[in-house]
């Protein structure tokens, strides 16, 4: 049986890709929630643990087709995915859309066509993030 917080992912990115494709700025200053700003700021910062304490314990991550759920998982998909691509991700614009928050962030790694502009897609619950799924 699927985990519950699956159907956030039923359509999301392909539906909310068409609804935002305004040029970004990078200049613009972000203002995220809390556990956002958490993620974020562990993306960049080099060698830091995954950032566990901002999920709820039941969160889901999708990522490159694969599901992560549960905090060992999501620290486990964190750091192979540092260890793979060695990225960081920058945001540049966010919004409120259908119960999510939509974060467009420039990510820069070690990948084929480095920088990207992904989409970020967060459901929170809770002041914790209870589903991730980062797409293009």
């Amino acid at each position: 049986m699927a985990h519950p917080s699956l159907s956030l992912f039923r359509g999301s990115l392909s539906t909310l890709r068409s609804a935002g494709e305004d040029a970004l700025n990078p200049e613009t200053v972000v203002k995220l929630p809390a556990p956002l700003q958490t993620y974020f700021d562990a993306d960049k910062a080099a060698g830091t643990a995954a950032p566990t304490s901002a999920f709820a314990p039941h969160a889901v991550v999708r990522d490159e087709g694969r599901t992560h759920v549960g905090p060992d998982a999501i620290a486990a998909w964190w750091r192979a995915a540092k260890a793979q691509y060695g990225h960081t991700a920058e945001p540049c614009e966010i919004r409120q859309e259908r119960g999510l928050t939509i974060v467009r962030a420039s990510v820069t790694g070690r990948f084929p066509g480095s920088p990207a502009l992904l989409t970020f897609a967060f459901r929170l619950e809770d002041g914790k993030i209870a589903a991730l799924e980062i797409g293009a």
